[in-house]
């Protein structure tokens, strides 16, 4: 598997999106999600039943996130 190396300062950013995944904002706004979008704190992650997407956090540890998912993004 190939390694990512973060820029300085970078959050979470998704790398990779297939499917459907959308970003819900602390209004409950959702967003679609696309490859290169910067995670923020506060954020849920929700993918569809064919959603799946790649999030590369900021030490370079990679997190696959599968169908019918969410994960809140605290920090």
């Amino acid at each position: 598997m190939a390694e990512f190396t973060p820029a300085a300062g970078v959050k979470q950013e998704i790398v990779v999106v297939e499917g459907e995944a959308l970003i819900k904002d602390a209004s409950g706004a959702l967003q679609p999600i696309k490859a290169g979008d910067i995670l923020r704190e506060g954020q849920v992650i929700v993918t569809s039943a064919t959603g799946h997407l790649t999030v590369l956090l900021p030490n370079g540890q990679i997190i696959e996130l599968g169908a019918d998912r969410s994960i809140l993004i605290d920090g």
